[in-house]
């Protein structure tokens, strides 16, 4: 059965507790399904889109909800290293902090584009202390 060019799909690999991620035929990520879960993706420094200085991660890898992570690490491999640099962040400052960009003209799928400077644990973690808590907007309020 041939698998449509557009379809995102989960894949068991042979390391445990690890999934592959398809875009059709093509494995574009993988998932660490221990703790709340890690996208991990691999990508080489020609693919970093030089009008943001971002790196592009596809829109619905990112808003699906049947496919599980919190935490996103990216290995990107510089021409210049040996080795790769590695670049954290999280879904959800993904989505807030980058930029959609679909082009159709090179026949490519809606991505989500994130500047190299908004990468970093610590920004992560700026931007969710910076979130309102939710537990309080459940809390009881009292006219005392």
């Amino acid at each position: 059965m041939e698998t449509p060019t557009n379809s995102l799909y989960c894949k068991a690999s042979k390391k445990p507790f690890r999934f592959n991620v398809f875009l059709g035929d093509k494995n574009i990520a993988e998932i660490n399904t221990i703790g709340k879960g890690t996208l991990i993706i691999y990508k080489k420094e020609r693919h970093i889109f030089r009008k943001l200085n971002a790196i592009g991660l596809n829109y619905e890898l990112l808003v699906s909800p049947v496919i599980h992570y919190r935490l996103i690490v990216i290995y990107l491999q510089r021409n210049n290293l040996d080795k790769p640099e590695f670049l954290y962040t999280d879904r959800e400052y993904f989505l807030n902090k980058g930029k959609i960009f679909e082009f159709k003209k090179a026949n490519c799928e809606k991505q989500v584009f994130l500047p190299l400077n908004l990468f970093g644990i610590e920004k992560v973690k700026e931007y969710h202390r910076l979130q309102p808590n939710q537990e309080s907007l459940f809390e009881p309020i009292y006219n005392v």
